[in-house]
């Protein structure tokens, strides 16, 4: 370390104190020097702050034990860590510091020791003007004593605060610890900011918020000493008050992160026999708990800290305690369990006078109808928590309710009645200063875009909320928000990039310990490599999050993963093993009272079988989904059955009845701005027409699909309109069009990683050389289609690939090929239960001459 007074006579530029390095140079300084890393290593050189020789010291550790180990160290003994050898100038950090305590400057200058005692509190800094605000009593001394510091190194200026770095902090805090005057005015001085965390939610929150936001380090810091001290009697309850409203504000704001100022009162409140202050603690501490995911823990905590409060006849905290265990229960999706404990909290609340209580109760009883879907009573209970809030004047808990009733009107694809409700709760939020809720209303204003496919505007809304989660130091949002970008990549078949976004956010989620955001994550990945056409990756993805939802009991998420896993096996026309697996996940989402999931389940058992060509099954199924859908007021899943239902009218060849389904269909996705659903209905209709033989019109239908589906962003889309223009000039026997048609549909889906639709391409360019007698070509690419979708593991496909290909061997007189493909073809379809399929089979295999030897 070096000060910043250079040589006299010397003309120095840019000169820097203390140069601190990035993270990536002190990871390459460990990396050269230490031996050992682990995922500790980050937080580990975060501690350091960027010292040179800290990090340095550290790295000679790391040769011996992991960060892991020296992280647990540092916390117990930094000075000890800091050394090397026999020591020395450069060999101790302690030494180095002792030679700047003792150097001439600092020994002219007497209040400089007192000075870096207390900013060694503030780990984020403090400027001048609000140190004597903060310590009165030094205000004279203030300047030369700081000057002092930043000529010897002990202190730095940054942004026009006056810091500290991490590893002299704790050096001096270890030896050379505040005391006087100074630290009795520190402390009332932080206690007072504490006080202003009760303006969060009211008028007066705004300026509150921005206060405590940038001061939540050192107001930690600071608390966290004075419960180590540890505290004088007289002053516990000051400073258990300052402590609560730190952590109430850091709760409500998501500001910061109060476990162990939390901890350490708790232990300390104990030894010093306040009881029930612990035991307000230990609540706290269930709060955070819950917030991390770590909900066998939290429910432990809380039931624990209840039973304490049921003891001492605290009723406030016991149904606070009912409360948060009923949020809980909420997040797990045990919501028949939830639901009653919500309303016991209510009850309490209500019979002492406690209306905050009872509104947050409201609140949340409404989030658990919107989780059921039970959309009409889920909108009674916000608005009536609403007003409850409005009445006492918390505008925190109304804006909140307005967001909610956002989300509502969002799942039930209600787009522009969402946007202005999420605008007007943004709004609400902005006006008490409460970046964090406005933050989540841009991310569901651009959720809501991403619905619509309005994926130009999606992107910009997603990327603003998340560079605005970051400023406000809400990494859980930011993650959110990068998950959210990486659904608009997957729905927009861009499956390569969403990969790699999803992976990304699960990293970030990982990172804070987001257990629930980390599987949602694994959920996702699984559900791009299923459109992907990698089912076996796929299904390991998403028996993996299966097993994570489960870990934390998140019974919806888990519901989800086997409705997914039955899509997959329907995909690989295993449809016995399909059918039972989704019975088994609509099962699981009737038992924890979730409708929506339900009729999902519903309408995919419809798909499979109108696959099974059970189409009377098929069609009374979808009604039923559909029907489910309607009574929940779900319009998207409405639609979406509606168009499914067209696709069975279409398979029968009822095709009058079929296109004026598909009409309907794309109307009513039209209606709720879903652009991709209308897109498909057109794809589909021009389908039927070709289907007619009226390929004109089939043409013009598709290629308007295929603008529609660019106009998106959209990338399956167009390379399978593409694909299907290709197949309309092959039935037109243009066949020199047909072929560059799809070969480049077929770059199109290898583009985007989508084999099946590849594999399709390679089997009509087979057929279509086929068509221009091109015998050998044709039955070549007929052989690697054939492969490739072996490979994929649709049957359906290969089954049909199969019989082709024998056509084709058994037309070149090349009768033991055209056998063996004609009876994997015929085996595939008996195992599919395609009946005619098997006959014209057969009828192939018997007109085949008999085999040698027979």
């Amino acid at each position: 370390m070096r000060g910043d007074l250079p040589p006299v006579g010397v003309e120095w530029e840019d000169f820097d104190a203390l140069d601190t390095l990035s993270l990536d140079a002190a990871h390459q300084i460990w990396t050269e020097i230490a031996r050992k890393k682990d995922k500790k290593l980050d937080e580990l050189l975060g501690r350091l702050d960027g010292l040179p020789l800290a990090i340095w010291l550290m790295a000679h550790q790391g040769k011996y034990f992991t960060p892991t180990q020296l992280l647990v160290s540092y916390e117990k003994s930094a000075a000890k860590l800091m050394k090397v050898g026999a020591g020395g100038r450069l060999g101790s950090l302690l030494v180095s510091i002792d030679l700047s305590l003792g150097s001439p400057i600092l020994l002219e200058e007497p209040f400089a020791r007192e000075l870096l005692s207390l900013i060694c509190l503030l780990p984020h800094g403090v400027t001048i003007e609000a140190l004597q605000e903060m310590v009165p009593s030094m205000s004279d001394t203030l300047l030369p004593a700081a000057s002092a510091l930043q000529q010897v190194a002990l202190a730095f200026n940054e942004n026009e605060k006056l810091k500290v770095l991490s590893p002299i902090r704790d050096v001096i805090l270890l030896r050379r610890p505040p005391n006087g005057r100074s630290l009795d005015e520190l402390r009332e001085y932080f206690m007072g900011l504490c006080s202003r965390a009760d303006d969060v939610g009211t008028v007066n929150g705004k300026e509150s918020i921005q206060l405590l936001s940038v001061e939540f380090g050192n107001i930690n810091s600071v608390l966290l000493h004075f419960w180590q001290a540890p505290p004088d009697g007289n002053n516990i309850p000051q400073l258990f008050a300052a402590t609560r409203q730190v952590a109430n504000f850091s709760h409500m704001c998501s500001r910061g992160d109060a476990t162990t100022l939390l901890a350490e009162a708790h232990r300390r409140l104990i030894v010093m026999h306040y009881r029930h202050e612990a035991v307000e603690c230990r609540r706290r501490l269930g709060d955070v708990l819950y917030l991390q995911c770590r909900y066998a823990e939290a429910i432990t905590m809380l039931e624990e800290a209840k039973l304490a409060f049921e003891a001492i006849g605290e009723q406030l905290g016991a149904a606070q305690c009912t409360r948060s265990l009923g949020d809980v229960l909420r997040i797990q999706s045990r919501y028949t369990e939830a639901v009653p404990m919500l309303e016991e909290a209510k009850l309490v609340f209500e019979s002492i006078g406690d209306l905050l209580g009872a509104a947050q109760c409201t609140q949340r009883l409404g989030e658990v109808l919107r989780m059921q879907s039970r959309y009409t009573e889920a909108v009674t209970m916000l608005e009536n928590a609403k007003l409850g809030f409005e009445a006492i004047g918390h505008l925190l808990g109304a804006a909140q309710c307005t967001q909610s009733l956002g989300d509502v009107l969002r799942i039930q694809s209600r787009y522009t009645e969402a946007l202005a409700m999420l605008e007007e709760a943004k709004l609400a939020f902005e006006a008490i200063g409460h970046l964090l809720g406005a933050t989540q209303c841009m991310r569901s204003l651009g959720d809501v875009l991403l619905m619509q496919c309005q994926y130009t505007e999606a992107v910009p809304t997603l990327e603003m909320a998340k560079l605005s989660f970051e400023a406000i130091g809400e990494p859980l949002g930011a993650a959110q928000c990068t998950r959210s970008l990486g659904d608009i990549l997957r729905a927009q078949s861009r499956n390569t990039d969403a990969l790699a976004m999803l992976e990304e956010a699960k990293l970030a989620f990982e990172r804070i310990g987001d257990l629930l955001g980390t599987a949602q994550c694994t959920q996702r990945l699984g559900e791009v490599l299923r459109m992907q056409s990698r089912y076996t990756e796929a299904v390991t993805m998403l028996e993996n999050a299966k097993l994570a939802f489960e870990a934390i009991g998140h019974l919806l998420g888990a519901a989800q993963c086997t409705r997914s896993l039955g899509e997959i096996l329907h995909m690989q026309c295993r449809y016995t093993e399909a059918l039972a697996m989704l019975e088994e996940a609509k099962l699981a989402f009737k038992a924890i009272g979730e409708p929506l999931g339900a009729a999902q389940c519903t309408q995919c058992l419809g798909e499979v079988l109108r696959m099974q060509s059970r189409y009377t099954e098929a069609l009374a199924m979808l009604e039923e989904a559909k029907l489910a859908f309607e009574t929940i007021g779900e319009q998207l899943g409405a639609a979406q059955c509606t168009r499914s239902l067209g696709d069975v009218l279409r398979m029968q060849s009822r095709d009058t009845e079929a296109v004026a389904m598909l009409e309907e269909a794309k109307l009513a996705f039209e209606t709720i701005g879903d652009l991709l659903g209308a897109a498909q209905c057109t794809q589909r209709l021009g389908e039927v027409l070709r289907m007619q033989s009226r390929y004109s019109e089939a043409v013009s239908m598709l290629e308007e699909a295929k603008l529609a589906f660019e106009a998106i962003g959209d990338l399956l889309g167009p390379a399978q309109c593409t694909q299907r223009l290709g197949d309309v000039l092959r039935m037109q026997s243009r066949y020199a069009e047909a072929v560059p048609m799809l070969e480049e549909a077929k770059l199109a889906f290898e583009a985007i990683g989508e084999p099946l639709g590849a594999a399709q391409c390679t089997r009509s360019l087979g057929r279509t050389l086929l068509n221009q007698d091109r015998w050998e070509e044709g039955i070549l690419l007929l052989q690697k289609a054939e492969a490739e979708l072996a490979a994929i593991g649709t049957r359906a496909e290969l089954a049909q690939c199969s019989e082709s290909l024998g056509n084709a061997l058994y037309a070149q007189c090349r009768y033991e090929d055209a056998r063996a493909a004609l009876i994997r073809a015929k085996d595939m379809y008996v195992e599919l239960g395609r009946l005619k399929d098997v006959e014209d089979c057969v009828r192939v295999l018997e007109a085949l001459p008999a085999e040698v030897g027979q």
